[in-house]
């Protein structure tokens, strides 16, 4: 699990690039609060990596127009196998409720049982 500032990105990357057998789980899509350039072409970078899961969380979620950018982005550049639920809990109340945060992702991604369980029970080796 990596959690890192938008600032470590792009070393986070040249880290995981090189350790192609090792799952890793970057958190919070990688702490993001804007959409610029420099971020979408490291999380471009990362989505080219064999062993990169990334959780969908983290992200405020006052500003519905970036949200929504944001979840078609994510949606549009990484594998749908690599995208991970999470909650944030209880660092989500920071900056919107439980509820909130949680029908936002089921609004992007329906009740898609991969991103809310399966992703996570491949990533971590679970068995059920």
């Amino acid at each position: 699990e990596s959690c890192n500032r938008v600032n470590e990105l792009e070393d986070a990357y040249e880290a995981f690039a090189q350790a192609p057998e090792e799952t890793v789980i970057l958190n919070h899509l990688g702490n993001v609060e804007a959409l610029t350039p420099e971020w979408c072409a490291v999380m471009k970078k990362f989505a080219t990596l064999p062993n990169l899961y990334v959780k969908v969380s983290g992200f405020p979620t006052a500003d519905k127009q970036f949200v929504s950018e944001l979840l078609k982005f994510t949606r549009d550049t990484f594998d749908p196998k690599k995208l991970l639920y999470a909650s944030n809990w209880p660092v989500v109340k920071l900056y919107s409720s439980f509820d909130e945060h949680f029908q936002t992702l089921r609004d992007a991604f329906g009740d898609d049982e991969d991103f809310f369980m399966n992703n996570a029970v491949r990533a971590y080796g679970l068995t059920l």
